[in-house]
């Protein structure tokens, strides 16, 4: 998912809030994933950091940091939001 561009993604809602995540327990030099969440997760901010983990089987994914957060439904964005197709998840 591009989250400058999410309407191009086949699972862009235009509710969702979108997350820029890069992967902090390997040496990462620009965001490696998004995660998007309808009404966002209030607890979650820039700098936030935690554990992914994989949905179905519970594999650990890495422990990862928010860079970017872009609002869908206003528009707005916040720190670092590239313009380029990000591995994409969803909160759940």
């Amino acid at each position: 998912m591009n989250p400058q561009a999410p309407q191009d993604s086949a699972f862009f809602d235009a509710q969702q809030t979108c997350y820029v995540l890069q992967k902090v327990s390997e040496a990462r030099t620009r965001p490696t994933r998004v995660l998007t969440s309808f009404a966002g997760i209030t607890s979650v901010g820039i700098g936030s950091r935690f554990m992914l983990r994989h949905d179905q089987h519970f594999t650990g994914l890495g422990e990862y940091e928010v860079v970017g957060i872009a609002e869908f439904f206003s528009g707005v964005r916040f720190g670092d939001v590239p313009n380029r197709k990000i591995m994409h998840c969803v909160a759940k």
